[in-house]
């Protein structure tokens, strides 16, 4: 019996990848080699040449600021934060030697123009003025620039009475009225005909009408009650759902009050140009604002801005709202929300100085993608999200 020539070339082919997986599996094994654990995806190792910068022998200069979320120091005087993290895990996973140079963030951006460092593990505004300085690595965060505003201070007698006119209030109120109206009628049908009854009088219908009312509004005086088992029957059915109507009116005001209090002054940023708007001394927050017309007051840190937010010296302040949400939340608040609307989209991304050489700052910004593409990353993120909120 002769073999078909499609079978033998089937039964040769699957022969030979069977000798190459085995092979590819054994070899490992058979020269002793261990396969280290990248801390990311899995990627070949890298590792700068012996003398070139990232090297033991000229290792990196990284420079960092006190710029929370992104990087700050701990109660310990460790460096720490969503810049520091990213860096750290890059330098690891390339085998980069790096020492750190704390800096102001003014220090930071002249620094790493002039080259006196070579990357900047702390969070830098994306842009184009900056791009012509220095390099970014890919953008590991884009908060926006949002806005910090305190709560708008109403009249207390005006916010009230106001407030009552709300649709949910009236709805829930007008039932109050007519479930009263309706239970007070029945009561009064079912004892006009009872002895020593308080409804059976001339005056009944008022008595009625008054007692479905205390009942209602939990009050309960006891100075009129039904006297027959039918009477209090209905009675019992009119007390539990005035308790419902209770709660929810009761609900419906609370909460008419409490979102009128928390209302920002200033809803929304369409003419931000008419409001006095506060930066932070050392951001790039300007640039966006001038081209919407806007020349902002600059305060030393975020806390004198927030300051001058309650007192009324300033209308807004414009700030990362990553950067805001963590100060906020490290602060009592006292009447400073922030605003839903961004007033511009930015990125944050690592500081790369035009001095490194083009294979190693492709090697960064590879890495870079390949970390926050991790879990890890997204803890970090979900991290500093429990924090601002």
């Amino acid at each position: 019996m002769k073999t078909s020539p499609i079978v033998f070339q089937a039964a040769l082919r699957l022969t030979s990848m069977t000798i190459a997986v085995l092979v590819a599996v054994a070899s490992p094994h058979a020269a002793g080699a261990q396969t280290a654990t990248p801390t990311t995806q899995q990627s070949p190792k890298w590792s700068p040449p012996p003398g070139t910068m990232g090297s033991a022998a000229k290792p990196l200069r990284v420079g960092t600021c006190d710029n929370p979320p992104f990087s700050s120091r701990d109660s310990a005087g460790n460096w720490e934060g969503m810049a520091i993290f990213l860096w750290r895990t890059v330098a690891t996973d390339l085998n980069l030697h790096w020492t750190l140079i704390p800096c102001t963030l003014a220090e930071i951006e002249s620094k790493l123009s002039s080259g006196e460092i070579d990357v900047a593990a702390t969070g830098l505004d994306l842009d184009y003025s900056s791009e012509v300085r220095w390099n970014f690595a890919p953008p590991f965060d884009s908060p926006g620039l949002a806005a910090a505003v305190r709560v708008r201070q109403p009249h207390l007698l005006s916010s009230a009475f106001g407030h009552l006119m709300d649709p949910t209030i009236l709805l829930w109120l007008t039932a109050l009225i007519l479930g009263s109206l309706f239970f007070g009628l029945v009561v009064r049908l079912v004892e006009r005909r009872a002895a020593d009854s308080h409804f059976s009088q001339h005056s009944g219908m008022r008595h009625a009408l008054w007692w479905a009312w205390v009942t209602g509004s939990a009050v309960g005086y006891g100075d009129v009650v039904p006297r027959t088992h039918l009477g209090r029957f209905v009675a019992s059915i009119w007390i539990l759902i005035s308790l419902v109507m209770i709660a929810m009116l009761t609900g419906a005001v609370s909460s008419a009050l409490t979102i009128h209090a928390l209302k920002p002054a200033i809803d929304s940023l369409k003419d931000i140009q008419r409001y006095r708007v506060g930066i932070h001394a050392d951001s790039t927050d300007e640039i966006p604002l001038h081209n919407r017309g806007v020349t902002p007051l600059r305060f030393a840190n975020d806390e004198l801005a927030l300051l001058a937010v309650e007192s009324g010296e300033i209308d807004v302040f414009a700030r990362s709202r990553r950067q805001l949400e963590h100060t906020i939340f490290q602060r009592p608040s006292n009447g400073i929300v922030i605003l839903p609307d961004l007033i511009t989209h930015s990125f944050i991304a690592l500081g790369l100085s035009n001095a490194l050489p083009m294979d190693l700052e492709e090697h960064i910004a590879q890495q870079v993608l390949m970390v926050i593409d991790t879990p890890s990353w997204q803890d970090q993120l979900d991290i500093h999200a429990e924090k601002g909120s």
